[in-house]
């Protein structure tokens, strides 16, 4: 069993279509010039259905949603989140994840940018910490209509 998360954007429309075997919950970033707060992101919609292997009959519903220009959605793994610290008892965590992402945004930030800021952060608070589990995200930028 594992989880997964697809999806297809649309790069002329914005138009996302996505479909969720229990994996973590992507949301998007809001093109804006300021400090991004919790209620300011945008979670993807959809049941986020059963774990692949589960159920041999399963089926995923595709949610739909269309991205506005300059908008970034970012998907990532449990092991983000969950990931541990040198101090073993504290977690990387969604509510830490989101303050990393939202301080200083620009609407020009780019998704290549975004990922640095992660990166930058992930290993602040692992130093050499073992992973427990993968380490996975990324992020993807609509910039407009092309």
């Amino acid at each position: 069993n594992m989880t997964c998360f697809m999806g297809s954007l649309n790069y002329k429309t914005g138009e996302l279509q996505t479909a969720n075997a229990s994996h973590e919950i992507p949301f998007v970033l809001p093109s804006q010039n300021s400090d991004i707060k919790r209620k300011d992101f945008t979670f993807l919609d959809g049941d986020p259905g059963l774990r692949l292997g589960e159920n041999a009959d399963t089926t995923y519903p595709l949610a739909e949603r269309r991205l506005r220009p300059g908008e970034i959605m970012f998907v990532y793994s449990d092991g983000l989140v969950e990931m541990h610290g040198p101090d073993e008892g504290k977690l990387f965590g969604e509510r830490n994840l989101m303050q990393v992402l939202g301080k200083n945004h620009h609407s020009n930030t780019s998704a290549a940018e975004l990922i640095a800021k992660i990166e930058n952060r992930v290993s602040e608070f692992r130093g050499s910490t073992d992973l427990h589990d993968d380490l996975s995200y990324f992020a993807v930028k609509w910039k407009g209509p092309t």
